[in-house]
């Protein structure tokens, strides 16, 4: 071969193509969303049907059966970009201690080899996006709990903080400003109207008291736009269901209302977090009534607004959470 050939590359294709394209492109599109599973329905029976909102479009997706089993009353989390985790809270009319692992994209579900450490229902769940995942407080056989379990996302262990929620409650609404610390709050029991803020370098615990609620609130909802705020919404204070939103400013834990209101006065809603974009509200029961709408709370100027997309079915006392891009 001459010197000039030995320079100039092949003139054929496959001379080239090979090492150009060294590895096969994607097949699967990633839809970043949020993950509305279980609960229940009008018919006032538990599913184990879930929904799927799929941030980029907001469009919802009915994804069928997810769960293993039909329940109410539950809580979740997610190790974004791997899996969502749902407790099941009450499943056949009894408490539970079953936490399912659905995998994404696929939606695979499995059950954890370690559930909680005591049956419960409505446990409000946090998560340190590639470390760990809490489920906190409840009720069981037991009566309200201070309770707080911990998962370790690389191998789906379990622990039991030793420093649990400041008192027992259930009802209790979670989420986390990923990478620094955890809130759970908003339950109801002796110490309802309380957040309690854990710091995930250490699990430490130090106490919140939301002085900006109008009133004492439980069966509320919680969401967290990471980096920069937490949102509580709805929930029920005495006999009066709400329709506001308590803002967090993870800066310095400091509390406001925002202006934009829900659709509708509700409690027993789920909410997922889609950081840097929106949160949204779903579900839960207004006026007595079971709801299947979807409220969005821009994170730039906390506007709220209506979806003109719905659950695929009016379903409260869901496991909500998101798989998100930042996170992932």
């Amino acid at each position: 071969m001459g010197e000039i050939e030995r320079l100039l590359p092949g003139t054929k294709v496959s001379d080239w193509a090979s090492t150009a394209i060294a590895t096969a492109l994607p097949t699967t599109y990633i839809f970043y969303s949020g993950y509305f599973l279980g609960g229940s329905t009008q018919a006032n029976a538990e599913t184990k049907t879930g929904d799927q909102l799929q941030f980029e479009s907001e469009t919802q997706v009915s994804l069928g059966d997810v769960l293993g089993a039909a329940a109410e009353l539950m809580g979740g989390f997610a190790n974004s970009g791997v899996a969502g985790y749902a407790s099941l809270g009450t499943s056949g009319s009894s408490y539970s201690d079953v936490v399912e692992k659905i995998v994404f994209p696929t939606n695979a579900t499995s059950n954890l080899s370690s559930g909680l450490s005591s049956a419960r229902n409505t446990a409000g769940g946090m998560a340190n996006a590639g470390v760990a995942g809490y489920f906190g407080g409840g009720q069981g056989g037991g009566g309200h709990t201070s309770t707080v379990d911990k998962w370790t996302f690389s191998n789906d262990s379990r622990s039991t903080l030793g420093t649990g929620l400041d008192s027992s409650f259930s009802y209790v609404a979670g989420m986390a400003n990923s990478g620094t610390a955890g809130y759970l709050g908003t339950g109801w029991g002796s110490g309802y109207g309380n957040i309690n803020k854990f710091a995930f370098s250490n699990d430490s615990r130090s106490v919140i008291n939301p002085g900006a609620w109008p009133q004492d609130r439980y069966y509320a909802c919680a969401m967290a736009n990471s980096g920069t705020a937490g949102y509580f919404s709805g929930g029920q204070g005495g006999a009066t269901f709400s329709d506001s939103t308590m803002k967090l400013a993870f800066s310095n834990d400091g509390l406001s209302i925002i202006s934009g209101t829900l659709d509708t006065a509700k409690h027993q809603a789920s909410s997922v977090g889609n950081t840097g974009t929106a949160g949204y509200v779903a579900g839960g029961m207004d006026s007595g009534d079971w709801d299947d709408k979807i409220d969005k709370i821009t994170f730039s100027n906390d506007a709220v607004s209506l979806l003109s997309e719905t659950l695929s079915v009016p379903r409260e006392e869901m496991a909500s959470y998101a798989h998100e891009s930042s996170l992932s």
